[in-house]
């Protein structure tokens, strides 16, 4: 991995130049940092002013590919012309339109696996459970100082099956659906045959690396932090270098009228 901060320039040079740009983000750890609780990550006046500046272009196509369940990023995103993609491509809302399934996966595992984590969160006074409709993820922010990491390991190995995929985020467990994931909407997205002479992929996490797998050469990706092996190309260290970053995108957009 390589550095972002290294070859912004020439980055910024290709963006300028293009006709027909992609932007796939990655919303929590990303666009926003990480909080106690989901809910508190609403974004802030700044990406939602960056966000709507590089929409209004029409040589941009914003994709925000995300986690989040579609209510919750509908309210946070929804007044913007963003394609919205919620639970890592389970559902996609095209600007102006209704949310539409689009993956979709087996759910025998759930109810099974939604009655271990609540033994976990019972066990683990302070973590919680969120509960989405191809998902469970056990969240243990608020106390992960008191956890040990082999009793993490443990509960990754006890809900593993063949079923599902199990992603160790920072301080979250996520269990979801096979066949479910970022790598696979890319894949089969809409856009898979559309001209593009720009594409960026920005995202922090393990999910975001099967995106990173499937994204052409010629795209910029880019994780949010330095991981080793890591299927991105480039990276930039901090959340906090991200809002700056697309800022300089958006000072090369031109929005109608200008």
């Amino acid at each position: 991995m390589k550095s972002l901060l290294s070859f912004q320039s020439q980055l910024l040079q290709n963006f300028g130049r293009a006709a027909h740009r992609q932007l796939w983000l990655d919303y929590d750890g990303s666009l926003v940092p990480f909080t106690r609780r989901p809910e508190e990550a609403a974004p802030s006046p700044e990406l939602l002013a960056i966000l709507s500046h590089l929409a209004k272009d029409d040589r941009n196509q914003i994709i925000v590919i995300s986690g989040r369940d579609r209510g919750t990023l509908g309210q946070w995103l929804g007044g913007i012309s963003l394609d919205l993609v919620a639970e890592h491509g389970a559902f996609l809302r095209r600007p102006g339109q209704a949310w539409q399934p689009f993956l979709t996966a087996s759910l025998n595992w759930k109810a099974r696996v939604a009655e271990s984590l609540r033994a976990v969160t019972h066990q683990f006074e302070g973590s919680f459970l969120e509960e989405k409709e191809f998902s469970l993820v056990w969240h243990y922010r608020e106390i992960a100082s008191s956890i040990w990491p082999g009793e993490v390991a443990q509960i990754v190995e006890d809900l593993q099956s063949h079923e599902t995929v199990v992603y160790q985020e920072a301080c979250s467990l996520e269990v979801r659906s096979r066949g479910i994931d970022k790598g696979r909407f890319f894949k089969e997205s809409p856009w898979r045959s559309r001209r593009s002479d720009f594409g960026l992929v920005l995202g922090d996490g393990n999910t975001d690396e099967d995106l990173f797998k499937q994204a052409p050469q010629a795209f910029y990706t880019v994780r949010v932090g330095f991981l080793p092996g890591s299927a991105a190309r480039y990276y930039l260290p901090l959340q906090l270098h991200v809002l700056p970053f697309l800022s300089e995108l958006a000072a090369l957009t031109h929005t109608p009228g200008r």
